[in-house]
């Protein structure tokens, strides 16, 4: 049995048709996605570098509602497909 991770990206970087439920939070920062239930920007992120070199100008700070330098990363969905043209 393998877990796979779904394939996630900050909301505003997917067009509205395209985005599924939230899922993770990601860091403007870092550029990582780090757990719904973690409510500082600490730790290892849950899909991201598994090694980073410096540590992110947010660590340590508190996921608040409002702030600029994270946003919810929602999963992307498959595409629509076109419909088939009529013969």
């Amino acid at each position: 049995m393998s877990f796979r991770f779904p394939e996630a990206a900050p909301a505003s970087q997917i067009a509205p048709e395209r985005r599924g439920p939230a899922i993770a939070r990601f860091c403007h920062g870092c550029q990582q996605l780090y757990p719904l239930l973690r409510a500082r920007h600490v730790g290892r992120p849950i899909y991201g570098r598994d090694q980073v070199v410096s540590t992110c100008s947010y660590e340590g700070l508190p996921f608040e509602h409002g702030a600029e330098w994270w946003e919810e990363a929602v999963e992307v969905l498959p595409a629509v497909a076109a419909p088939a043209a009529a013969a």
